[in-house]
């Protein structure tokens, strides 16, 4: 972390002698969470904290992680925000930092508005959707406070977590709130994407040709 850190102001530093600081956009953020693997979860680096599971996996542990944007004399230092947002939102924040078009291309929207104190002129989103095959075909789908969370396919048991409350996904309140269960459920089929080789309903099909060759 520190070799990490001091890399990043190497690159802050450069941009300056280059006078280039002023106008340049600098990102910082992550792809995943802490992986235990690497670091054992120790007391001394304990970079998930409260939230569950790691690296790899759908629950808050694995995907939530910080971003951190600076511009001088267009992102308030020291200014903070809680819009949900993924990195596919860089691109066409990129974009619309440098006055270009954000295109139907660019599967995100642009969160300018809220880096630069705007949250009014901030583009909305329902939700954010997961999905990862790894560790048994996983979905999940953040809605404000919601956060469903499914591992095994699509007849697997979907749980619910309400995320202002039970910020560590201990508390499954699906059986609660059915109507809401549902609503993700439709979601979850809405936005999965066939692929030749991760799919959910290939992958059943597969299984069941390995259990009739038995």
């Amino acid at each position: 972390m520190t070799y990490h850190d001091r890399s990043v102001g190497r690159i802050r530093a450069a941009l300056k002698d280059l006078g280039l600081d002023q106008n340049t956009i600098v990102i910082w953020t992550s792809d995943n969470g802490d992986e235990s693997s690497y670091y054992l979860r120790t007391k001394t680096f304990d970079g998930n904290g409260p939230f569950k599971k790691e690296k790899r996996s759908l629950h808050e542990g694995g995907i939530r992680v910080p971003m951190i944007a600076v511009w001088p004399g267009r992102i308030e230092p020291n200014s903070t925000c809680d819009l949900i947002t993924t990195q596919v939102d860089v691109m066409p924040t990129v974009a619309d930092a440098g006055g270009k078009e954000v295109t139907s291309e660019m599967d995100g929207i642009s969160i300018m508005p809220t880096l630069r104190g705007q949250r009014d002129k901030q583009t909305k989103r329902e939700y954010i959707y997961f999905e990862f095959y790894e560790r048994g075909q996983q979905q999940s789908v953040r809605m404000g406070k919601w956060k469903a969370y499914r591992v095994g396919g699509w007849d697997a048991k979907l749980r619910l977590y309400d995320l202002s409350k039970d910020i560590g996904e201990e508390n499954d309140v699906a059986a609660q709130y059915p109507e809401m269960v549902q609503h993700m459920k439709e979601i979850m089929k809405k936005e999965h994407s066939p692929h030749p080789l991760w799919n959910l309903d290939s992958k059943k099909s597969s299984n069941k040709k390995k259990s009739n060759n038995k």
